[in-house]
Formats: structure tokens, C-alpha cells, sequence
């Protein structure tokens, strides 16, 4: 079997691709990923891979919505899930229980457990940190940044808050206009999700912390790596 697939033979994240990038295998995905991504980690896709200000292709999307312009389930949109368990070496492809466990995100049809055959493709897993700031005007350096890992308690406690969610409509069909619910996303939860704002609510629960822009009332995949609170574990190219 090949290391890359071609668009045609995978599926991804349930049609709302094909993404611009390759897509791989999963025994490549488990050789880059296994013993690195952890529970209560992210795995984040863009619309065009390594370039992360380039939220998503708003004009044709736009064009999409309001002139009825091509399909709308093949677009890039960009997507995010998180891990609900650790990525291990003897995780296998064929084992239903692990594949359909090990992610969770909110895709058109709710929020809920996704496939890891749905993220086999050119994306980054990330890790949610704690920053503590001291300040010091005596140094030199009068503010310092802390960065520590999430204990185990409180990963549990992030996928807990996360799942309880499952099959919360997704807000494309609680608005029936996505690009309003996308814009104004926060106004809408939690009575509906879309991926990045499912990551965006379940760490202001579990963790106290805001991976958005505050002053926006949206959340992007973009943002999740752009972001104080995350570190870049591993980038799949």
C-alpha cells in the first residue's frame, strides 16, 4: 500500500472536503502520530496547509451560499477534532472500537465521534498549555511566561465536558445559513457547535482559558494554532 492516497480514495471528514493536500495512509498517520498525540490534544486541518492566516475561502463560499454556486460539500472549509485517548503504536485500522473512539469534533452531522480515516491528510496536532506570567520589574526581563502541560485530571475533565455535547445539532442546521452561524458562533453556543467552537467552549469550561480572538464573535481552525495557549506537537506533511 502506498504512504500517500490519492483524494478519490479517501473520505475526508465527511465530505467537507477535498483539502488541497495530500493524503496519507494510516499507517503513516500512525508512525507520525502514535506515542505524541495525547488525550485532550488537537488536531487541526486548513483550508490550505502552512498557511494559517487563510481562514477559510470566504468567496466561494459566499458565492456558494447566495448564488447557488457549485457544492457546498466540496469545499475547504478547514476543520478541528481533539484526541479522546492517547495514540498508541498497537492502535489498529481495522479495530471499529478504537477508530471511531479516538476523535471527537462537530461536523455536519453533530457533534460527535469521528473516524480517524476522516483526518488522514496534512494537519497539525496541538497542545492546549497553562501560562502563568510573572512580573518582575527589578529583571531585566520584567515578564516572564510559564508554560506547564494539563495534568491527566484535567485532560479527563476537558473530553468529559467535550462528549457530554454528543449529538448537539451542528450549526449550519440550527441556523440554516452557515456563514451567519460562523460568524456569530459564539451567540449560538452551546445550543449548537461547528469544530472550532466546540475547542473554543469545552477549554473555557475545563480549562478557564480563551483560544479565540475575544473581541470576535467567531472561532477558526486558524486560531487554534495561532494561539498563546498552543504548542505545535507535530505538523503531518
Amino acid at each position: 500500500m502506498s504512504e500517500y492516497l490519492t483524494k478519490a480514495d479517501t473520505r475526508l471528514f465527511a465530505g467537507f472536503g477535498p483539502l488541497t493536500g495530500s493524503t496519507f495512509t494510516f499507517d503513516y498517520y500512525k508512525e507520525k502520530v502514535a506515542d505524541k498525540a495525547k488525550k485532550g490534544d488537537l488536531c487541526v486541518i486548513l483550508p490550505i496547509h502552512g498557511e494559517p492566516y487563510n481562514l477559510m475561502n470566504i468567496p466561494e463560499i459566499v458565492l456558494g451560499l447566495t448564488l447557488g454556486i457549485g457544492d457546498l460539500d466540496h469545499r475547504s472549509w478547514g476543520h478541528s477534532g481533539m484526541f479522546t485517548r492517547d495514540v498508541t503504536k498497537d492502535m489498529q485500522y481495522d479495530n471499529k472500537e478504537v477508530v471511531d473512539s479516538i476523535m471527537f469534533g462537530a461536523i455536519i452531522e453533530g457533534v460527535h465521534y469521528e473516524t480517524i480515516d476522516n483526518w488522514l491528510t496534512e494537519s497539525y496536532i496541538l497542545e492546549i498549555k497553562k501560562l502563568e506570567y510573572t512580573w518582575n520589574p527589578a529583571s531585566n526581563n520584567p515578564l516572564t511566561v510559564n508554560r506547564s502541560e494539563y495534568s491527566q485530571q484535567e485532560r479527563d475533565k476537558f473530553i468529559e465536558i467535550a462528549t457530554s455535547y454528543e449529538g448537539t445539532i451542528f450549526v449550519e442546521s440550527y441556523t440554516d445559513d452557515f456563514l451567519t452561524g460562523y460568524l456569530f458562533i459564539k451567540d449560538v453556543i452551546p445550543d449548537t457547535f461547528h469544530c472550532s467552537g466546540l475547542i473554543w467552549w469545552t477549554a473555557l469550561q475545563a480549562y478557564g482559558i480563551d483560544l479565540s480572538i475575544p473581541f470576535l464573535r467567531t472561532v477558526s481552525p486558524s486560531r487554534l494554532i495561532l494561539n498563546p495557549y498552543t504548542d505545535i506537537k507535530v505538523v503531518l506533511e
